[in-house]
């Protein structure tokens, strides 16, 4: 599943929802072979060579790589809305204060 699927499925979740959906995804992914490298290779680091703990250990890393890129993709889209609120034809927009 790539990412824009992924985000797809968790939108509209948010806090402990979202964070179990997240889990979801990932268990998903575990079942169909589908691994993450680079949570992969972290996880093998980490699990000192236990099956038990590579497992555990690419979940945990897993999440949080899918944590950082959806925060990630949440940045990149607010400044791209706050972009296109500020600017009109091409030209910014200017905001005075009035104090």
């Amino acid at each position: 599943m790539n990412f824009n699927d992924i985000k797809v499925r968790l939108r509209g979740l948010e806090g402990r929802l979202l964070e179990d959906g997240i889990y979801k995804v990932v268990w998903e992914e575990i079942e169909r072979g589908e691994m993450d490298p680079i949570s992969q290779a972290r996880a093998v680091e980490d699990g000192d060579g236990e099956d038990g703990k590579i497992k555990s250990h690419y979940i945990k890393h897993r999440v949080r790589r899918l944590n950082d890129e959806l925060a990630t993709q949440s940045t990149t889209s607010s400044a791209a809305n706050k972009k296109k609120r500020t600017s009109h034809g091409g030209f910014k927009l200017q905001v005075q204060r009035l104090h």
